[in-house]
């Protein structure tokens, strides 16, 4: 998705804000789709 993709690869990668950085190094990809659901409940948004 779009946010998880935001969260790995930065802003950049998703032709958004360059001062997110990259996480992908960082957080594994069960971390990454944990706080991809966690954001979604906060906003309650569907988005990408």
């Amino acid at each position: 998705t779009d946010i998880e993709n935001a969260i790995s690869g930065g802003g950049a990668s998703v032709s958004k804000s360059t001062i997110m950085p990259p996480w992908g190094k960082t957080l594994t990809d069960a971390e990454i789709k944990d706080l991809t659901a966690y954001l979604r409940k906060l906003c309650k948004c569907k988005g990408k």
